[in-house]
């Protein structure tokens, strides 16, 4: 009866902990969700380590692009978290800041690979990734040339 006693506390204490993130070791945002409007969406759990996340939407009947189209996309954070700043850039130059972006492909995007990057980066004056960011989130389209 002692074990199951123990055992019944000690779950409800590590339950308590993931709840609110102090079994992390940095308790920084991160990205739990990412959608797009060509239908493509992923969840994340939190990332270990000092890994970021990697999505290739190329393989999919979802991920070939054209001139002319709007690629939307709307990212989430782990909502327990404020204070932090979410920003964009694409490899052509494209930038901007929050959770979502509507970019509208060009022929400068055109190419096998196209990606998108998100960076989110909490108030604290350290951060859990190089490049004083917390978390990272890189989307891999292909751009392919018009249709003629």
């Amino acid at each position: 009866m002692l074990i199951s006693k123990r055992s019944t506390t000690y779950e409800a204490l590590k339950a308590f902990f993931v709840e609110e993130n102090v079994d992390r070791q940095f308790n920084v945002p991160t990205f739990v969700r990412v959608v797009d409007n060509r239908g493509n969406e992923r969840h994340f759990a939190p990332p270990e380590g000092g890994q970021a996340r990697f999505v290739d939407f190329r393989g999919g009947p979802a991920g070939d692009l054209y001139p002319g189209d709007v690629l939307s996309i709307e990212v989430e954070v782990d909502e327990s978290f404020t204070g932090y700043q979410v920003r964009w850039l694409t490899f052509n130059g494209d930038r901007g800041e929050g959770g979502s972006i509507n970019l509208t492909i060009e022929h400068e995007h055109v190419g096998e690979q196209m990606d998108i990057r998100f960076e989110v980066v909490s108030a604290e004056p350290w951060h859990r990734l190089h490049g004083d960011i917390d978390d990272m989130l890189d989307l891999r389209y292909r751009v392919l040339p018009p249709k003629k």
